[in-house]
């Protein structure tokens, strides 16, 4: 069983090699316990944790590396809401121009 320390200190690529090696596991077990060979019936959970642990750590690093700056979404957001409020001030302003032009 890896604590999730050690975990968070491997490399991708060796977490997805223990998922993958696990996720084998797991497909064994499950056939051995439907043909009735399985003894230690605790194996399974434990290796549902461990691959749930291992997908964690994975979506962890991933969510770090696509949120290099956090505030990069603010501020997007913000860019945003500015153009819209500039192009809603230019429509207000167009339509004050047509009706001064009718009124002429």
């Amino acid at each position: 069983m890896n604590n999730i320390k050690e975990l968070r200190s491997e490399t991708t690529k060796d977490l997805k090699t223990k998922l993958n090696n696990y996720r084998k596991e797991s497909l064994n077990l499950r056939f051995q316990k439907t043909s009735g060979q399985l003894e230690n019936t605790a194996r399974i959970s434990k290796v549902k944790k461990e691959i749930a642990r291992i997908k964690t750590v994975l979506n962890e690093e991933s969510n770090k590396e696509s949120r290099k700056d956090p505030n990069k979404e603010l501020k997007k957001d913000l860019k945003v809401s500015a153009k819209k409020d500039i192009k809603k001030d230019l429509k207000v302003l167009v339509k004050k121009d047509i009706k001064k032009e009718k009124k002429v």
